[in-house]
């Protein structure tokens, strides 16, 4: 079967399958998924634990042989290039996975679970970890600030949260991070003079907090067929409760009371580092994108989201984009189309005068044909200046110096040719020159 004879006797079959195509393309850009910069997986982890106290040849011996007996029992590890670093107080173990691992993630999953199991069962009593860090490779999507001038970081952080409990039921969400949240911690302070005075010691203070704020099993009864478990409720809800904890007792049997002998104060915890946006206290939140799906998508979605948890918030709460690349993907992308859309003009345009060009070269060899036939009805004088201006129209749509036609024709039209005379007609830079009366 000869597709092109097909295509020539069945021209509609091949303007169904052409639309087809456009439409699927067209469908392809708009719904195919979409990021700033391409997935590069990163084959590298780092495998931290700490062991207080410990020399670094013990950590050697109790820690690290422990962790690379695990670690290297995995086909994925390319031993030759990991390295473990044992020092004072722990370890370091710089993993480098083969080249051949495609779902680098799925491994790092194995090797946590794995190393959590190492930890519970094999490794000293006060080691902490081993924890798996391969999060080199992961990038912001959206960075949004909560700001408030009358709010502290305890009240913006709660706002926030209420912003990534609707957040995280979008499908492509992946990781949520918060970043700038602020510890608080509940400070028992006194002075020995206070507690001599009372006849009490730091020592009481301390066993009477850890004696009412711990969770422990309490048992359970049976009752008929149900076994009915027995919880304590001995965990502190506010301040005010640990300041009517009972420390101790005085001489005489009076109960001797923590708000008593010390100050009971909550405030934020020394921090680490602070976030300010726009000049005000902030706290954050990043998002990050799952793969395979459409950035600008998933922009749309958390906007839409955001603008109903507004709703829920005070007025004079802010919920703003720092960081937005949906928003540099969308510009980016809609330059490219019209980028694109000028190039297919600028395409159909030229093709456009070349058509035109051919069928103008084939009317005037058509013309000259004519001519030549039928110069018996025309004198000699304007055969020959037909003749020379086909001649010279042939020439410049061959060459296709469409400038030089246009050129020539205005030059020619605007000659005096209603009077019977042809006026000098010259066109010095083609070297034309007519000057004949008619």
């Amino acid at each position: 079967m000869n597709l092109i004879r097909m295509s020539l006797r069945h021209p509609q079959v091949i303007y169904v399958v052409t639309a087809i195509v456009c439409l699927a393309g067209i469908n392809a850009v708009m719904t195919m998924p979409r990021r700033e910069d391409p997935n590069i997986p990163i084959r590298r982890g780092l495998v931290l634990a700490a062991y207080p106290g410990a020399t670094a040849a013990e950590v050697e011996e109790q820690v690290t042989k422990r962790i690379e007996e695990r670690l290297f029992a995995f086909g994925e590890v390319r031993k030759a290039k990991t390295v473990s670093t044992s020092m004072i107080g722990g370890v370091v173990i710089d993993v480098t996975l083969e080249n051949s691992v495609k779902e680098a993630d799925q491994f790092w999953s194995k090797l946590r679970h794995d190393l959590n199991e190492l930890g519970v069962t094999d490794l000293p009593k006060g080691v902490l970890g081993p924890i798996v860090n391969s999060d080199f490779g992961d990038v912001i999507a959206i960075l949004l600030s909560v700001t408030g001038e009358n709010y502290g970081y305890r009240e913006l952080q709660g706002y926030l949260e209420r912003v990534e409990a609707e957040i995280l039921r979008l499908p492509a969400v992946s990781k949520v991070k918060l970043i700038g949240e602020q510890e608080e911690k509940i400070y028992v302070t006194s002075t020995m003079q206070q507690l001599v005075q009372y006849g009490i010691t730091p020592l009481h203070l301390v066993g009477a907090l850890q004696d009412q704020n711990v969770i422990s099993e309490a048992g359970a009864f049976d009752a008929a067929s149900t076994r009915v478990p027995i919880q304590t409720a001995g965990l502190y809800g506010n301040e005010d409760q640990i300041r009517r904890q009972i420390a101790g007792f005085s001489p005489t049997g009076v109960p001797i009371y923590i708000g008593d002998v010390a100050n009971v104060q909550r405030r934020y915890s020394d921090p680490d580092f602070l976030v300010r946006a726009n000049g005000q206290p902030s706290v954050m939140l990043s998002l990050e994108m799952r793969e395979g799906y459409n950035i600008v998508e998933f922009g749309r979605e958390v906007d839409e989201t955001i603008a109903e948890v507004r709703l829920r918030l005070p007025p004079d709460v802010q919920v703003e984009s720092m960081v937005d690349q949906p928003k540099v993907v969308e510009e980016r992308i809609g330059h490219f189309m019209s980028e694109f859309g000028m190039a297919l003009i600028a395409v159909i345009a030229v093709t456009l005068l070349l058509r035109l060009k051919l069928l103008m070269v084939d009317r005037l060899k058509y013309l000259d044909r004519f001519l030549l036939e039928y110069t018996f009805e025309l004198s000699p004088e304007i055969t020959g200046v037909l003749l020379l201006i086909i001649s010279f129209l042939e020439d410049k749509f061959s060459t296709g110096d469409i400038l030089g036609v246009s050129t020539f024709l205005s030059i020619l039209f605007n000659s005096n040719l209603h009077t019977g005379h042809l006026a000098c007609l010259s066109v010095n830079q083609y070297n034309i020159k007519l000057g004949s009366k008619i």
